[in-house]
């Protein structure tokens, strides 16, 4: 058991506890508003269980983490114009601008022209 450390963090919005090897190496967290332990190597279950016990109130569930859900997965995936893989940045814009080019003479810049030039140096620089 030696060597665990518990450190704890603020990921996705969430309070975790993570136990670490002595390299840094991450062996399982606690997700506090969860009440889940996910554990990473079942081997070391007890070990992490001992390190966390004095973070942990109440019942937890303990276990691998959790699979996700294929509405999940869905709701992570990008749409197919948003997708720089397979689109120039900015094509989107482009093709709006070139439908709708809006009027010649305005007093402020078009917001499409600025959002743009920014996808497109964004592209250039991913």
């Amino acid at each position: 058991m030696e060597g665990l450390r518990v450190i704890p963090t603020w990921r996705h919005g969430r309070e975790r506890l993570y136990v670490c090897l002595p390299d840094g190496g991450n062996v399982a967290w606690y997700d506090r508003e969860a009440a889940r332990v996910n554990v990473l190597s079942d081997d070391r279950r007890d070990e992490v269980l001992h390190a966390l016990a004095p973070f942990l109130a109440g019942p937890v569930a303990v276990g691998p983490p959790p699979v996700p859900t294929p509405a999940e997965l869905a709701r992570l995936a990008l749409h197919p114009d948003d997708d720089l893989a397979p689109n120039r940045p900015g094509e989107a814009l482009l093709v709006a601008l070139e439908r709708e080019p809006g009027p010649a003479h305005r007093l402020r810049p078009d917001p499409r022209r600025r959002a743009l030039a920014a996808e497109q140096a964004t592209g250039t620089a991913l």
